[in-house]
């Protein structure tokens, strides 16, 4: 499966490809279905969309459906970084707290998950969903 997520950052229009497990394949021990990200700035004078490697130019990348943002780096948010959100599933309740959601980082390739198992997690039956949530003025 893959998700594409649209967000502007620093005046350049990317793309950022997930790739996800199928619901009915096993998880990753902690819980993750995603396995790969990547991410894709727009060329519009060519007319397509060009990988981008290991860096993300100072800022960091929030994703989910319905909204992504891009935002620059401090305050708590790790620079080169993706933090994805993904839909709590209502039919089984998740290994980890946020069910699929994390953070990437673009240079080292790595995932983290966004809350420690030991964290309280959401109500699963209840039909929500994690969302992001920012100040006014970002």
């Amino acid at each position: 499966l893959v998700e594409l997520y649209l967000v502007e950052s620093g005046g350049k229009l990317l793309m950022v490809k997930r790739w996800l497990r199928h619901p009915w394949m096993p998880c990753f021990p902690e819980g993750r279905r995603t396995f790969c990200l990547q991410v894709w700035e727009a060329d519009m004078s060519e007319g397509q969309w060009k990988k981008l490697d290991g860096s993300l130019e100072g800022r960091a990348l929030f994703v989910s459906r319905p909204c992504s943002k891009s935002l620059p780096v401090g305050h708590g948010v790790r620079e080169d970084c993706i933090y994805f959100l993904k839909k709590l599933y209502v039919w089984r309740k998740p290994k980890a707290p946020l069910g699929d959601s994390g953070l990437y980082n673009v240079r080292d390739k790595t995932f983290t998950p966004l809350l420690r198992e030991s964290m309280p997690s959401l109500p699963w039956k209840s039909g929500r969903f994690p969302s992001w949530f920012f100040h006014a003025q970002v």
